[in-house]
């Protein structure tokens, strides 16, 4: 739920309060590469010019390896429930009288809860914070019923500054869109 408020200039501040829950995934992919000796093996190289039968052969000797690759995929899935106020300025372009397109930007504050759902050994656990924090811009389609009523269809694009979950090690640049 959120709530507006349209300055006389145009501007707008809106703020409200959200409950999201979501499953945070981190997933990542390793080759391994190895081989190992599977035994000796020669090639006997013959005299050209022997003529007496008695060649004087030359061999030669050389290790033999198998080669194998394997991938693995390694999973970490998170549950997280959060509960957050966003705050929002912007700028209202007015269509007519009931229509109108909002530009807005602002942070998103959150307290975040979150449980693992599945872990793997081969991935450290991350850290969990209470508090995060995103930015985000929102563009924003408003009609205006009555005078302080309306209804709107909005889109949020945003970056994490605070994730909820920080893996140590890993860049994450996580970007979203709701």
């Amino acid at each position: 739920a959120e709530a507006s408020y349209l300055f006389a200039n145009n501007f707008n501040l809106t703020t409200g309060l959200q409950y999201n829950q979501f499953l945070n995934n981190l997933a990542y992919t390793n080759t391994y590469a190895d081989s190992t000796a599977a035994g000796l093996d020669s090639v006997t190289i013959p005299n050209p010019n022997d003529t007496t039968g008695n060649p004087d052969d030359t061999t030669i000797y050389f290790m033999t390896y198998n080669y194998t690759t394997s991938t693995s995929i390694h999973r970490q899935l998170y549950n997280q429930t959060a509960i957050s106020i966003p705050l929002y300025f912007g700028y209202t372009f007015k269509i007519n009288n009931n229509w109108s397109v909002d530009a807005n930007g602002g942070v998103i504050l959150s307290y975040q809860q979150a449980k693992q759902v599945s872990s793997d050994p081969q991935i450290p656990d991350p850290t969990i914070r209470s508090f995060g924090m995103k930015v985000c811009i929102r563009p924003q389609i408003r009609y205006q019923i009555a005078d302080k009523l309306g209804i709107s269809i909005s889109t949020n694009f945003g970056y994490d500054l605070v994730p909820g979950l920080n893996w140590e090690n890993t860049t994450r640049k996580r970007i979203y869109s709701e």
